[in-house]
């Protein structure tokens, strides 16, 4: 039998935005305009101007370090103020921007949703890796929190 891998005993990375943004930025160019802002532990982005492409409104965090062959497991929650659809990823934040695990479809609803993607970092080591949510195409606003990295081992 395949057991099923176990947690790792820490996180990669964690937040439940108790102290603030935790380093995340709301990048947008080509137009896209917005705003991200914390409440009651979560990340809360509002988007005046979602520009003509999903990756001209990118919620990001850097700095994560993701270890070549491991598997990691990432989770959060989020909602929507109204139906809209994003992307997200973990991925390269230099050229050529790819990312790590493929890119997930999220369809949002004014309901939260838990979710989780799990992926194998089979490329080298990268200690500035970071978590994309591609956001633009849109002004639906969106609420983000319990955001966690995790090694299976």
């Amino acid at each position: 039998e395949n057991p099923v891998p176990a947690i790792g005993t820490t996180s990669t990375y964690s937040s439940d935005f108790t102290t603030g943004k935790d380093g995340w930025a709301l990048n947008t160019q080509q137009g896209a305009a917005g705003s991200a802002s914390v409440s009651a532990g979560k990340l809360c982005v509002s988007l005046t101007n979602g520009g003509s492409e999903a990756w001209h409104a990118q919620l990001v965090k850097n700095g994560i370090t993701l270890e070549q062959n491991n598997v990691y497991r990432v989770s959060f929650s989020m909602q929507a103020t109204t139906k809209r659809s994003a992307t997200f990823y973990v991925g390269k934040a230099s050229d050529p921007w790819n990312a790590y695990g493929g890119y997930s479809s999220i369809n949002l609803t004014d309901q939260e949703s838990s979710l989780v993607y799990s992926f194998k970092k089979n490329e080298a080591t990268d200690n500035a890796a970071r978590l994309v949510f591609d956001l633009g195409k849109s002004t639906v606003g969106v609420v983000i929190s319990n955001i966690k990295v995790e090694p299976l081992v």
